[in-house]
This record gives structure tokens, C-alpha cells and sequence, in this order.
């Protein structure tokens, strides 16, 4: 039996962004609360989970997004605001959510998502909402600070991520947290060939 691989497709962020996820965080560690924040190095924008697939199987998603032709109107998004799945009484996920206008994010997403249906995979069962996972919550310890202080926090207005290419990501958990390895990017437009 062929060894599986743990796979997801995503957005990787540039460097602003990622030290502004430092700074929330550093912010949100002065409550004393139970949360696994992710590394910010590791964060990313998820357009889809795959889960464990084979070696061949990779191969089939990296060709079925390789014939992917999806052209933003305009390929730049501001980070919009700070929220938690599923809900501020009872937070897991802590998050910066990314401004969709005209919903071209999640028309991509949609479109990948069609795109690997076609070759067996399973839809999205949740409507997509582009977000950044920073933390995850393991307690209700001080939940109630920790909810007023991430709906407090402010985002500057000028945080923006250009988007031109997708990766196909390999996770690998392990005790300290995911390793990530990107196993192929795809770039977005007319030249993804």
C-alpha cells in the first residue's frame, strides 16, 4: 500500500502580514489564556483542505490545477477584520479575515473546488470565507477578555496581499505543531502552462 501524504491548497502571505499576525498575537498573550497560536511563518490562507491522498494522487491535483485559467479583476486584498469560528461566547478558531470584493476569492475557491470534484474529490461541505487561522483556542480560560480584546483590534488600512499563485501544501503533524512543504505552486492567469 503506497504512503499517504496530509495536503491542502492555500495562499501564501508576504512578510507585512505575517509580522502583523506577530503583533496581534503578541497583544492577545497578555491575557492569560489556553490557546495554540500558529507560527506565523506557517499561516496561510486556505482555499481548500484535500486531506491524505497518494503520491499519484498528488500528481492528478497538481495537473487538474495546472489547466486552472482564473483571472483576477484586480489581484490585491486588504486584511478586513478580526472574528473567531464559531462564535465569541465559545471561540476555537481566532482569525483575520480577508476583504472579498465582488467575491472573487471565493469564486476561486469555487472553482478549484469544481475543478477537483471533477477528478473525485468531495465539495467543500461550508461556504468559503477567506481567513488567516493565528490561534486555537483548547479552554474557555479568560474567553471573555479574550473575545473583547480580538474584537478590539484594528487593522491598518494599508495590509494588503497581492495573490498571483496557489501551492499545494504537504502537512505533516508532529507534537510541536504542522511542518509544511510546498509540493507545487500554480501560478493564477493566462501563463499557468
Amino acid at each position: 500500500m503506497s504512503s499517504t501524504v496530509r495536503t491542502f491548497i492555500a495562499i501564501d502571505l508576504n512578510k507585512e502580514i505575517r509580522d502583523f499576525i506577530h503583533q496581534v498575537q503578541s497583544e492577545l498573550k497578555k491575557i492569560d489564556c489556553d490557546v495554540k497560536w500558529v507560527t506565523p511563518s506557517d499561516a496561510h490562507l486556505t482555499i481548500k483542505f484535500i486531506g491524505n491522498i497518494t503520491e499519484e494522487q498528488t500528481e492528478s491535483v497538481i495537473r487538474q490545477l495546472k489547466s486552472l485559467y482564473f483571472k483576477f479583476e484586480k489581484n490585491t486584498f486588504h486584511l478586513d477584520k478580526t472574528g473567531v469560528f464559531p462564535s465569541f461566547k465559545q471561540p476555537r478558531i481566532i482569525w483575520l479575515g480577508m476583504k472579498d470584493i465582488d467575491h472573487a476569492l471565493k469564486d476561486l475557491a469555487d472553482t478549484v473546488d469544481f475543478l477537483l470534484n471533477m477528478i473525485g474529490y468531495p465539495t467543500n461541505e461550508r461556504p468559503f470565507q477567506p481567513h488567516v487561522t493565528i490561534g486555537r483556542v483548547k479552554s474557555q480560560k479568560s474567553i471573555f477578555q479574550l473575545s473583547q480584546k480580538i474584537q478590539s483590534t484594528q487593522i491598518p488600512s494599508d495590509l494588503i496581499l497581492k495573490i498571483n499563485e496557489l501551492i499545494l501544501f504537504k502537512s505533516t503533524l508532529t507534537p510541536t505543531g504542522p511542518i509544511y512543504e510546498k509540493l507545487a505552486q500554480i501560478s493564477l492567469g493566462p501563463n499557468n502552462a
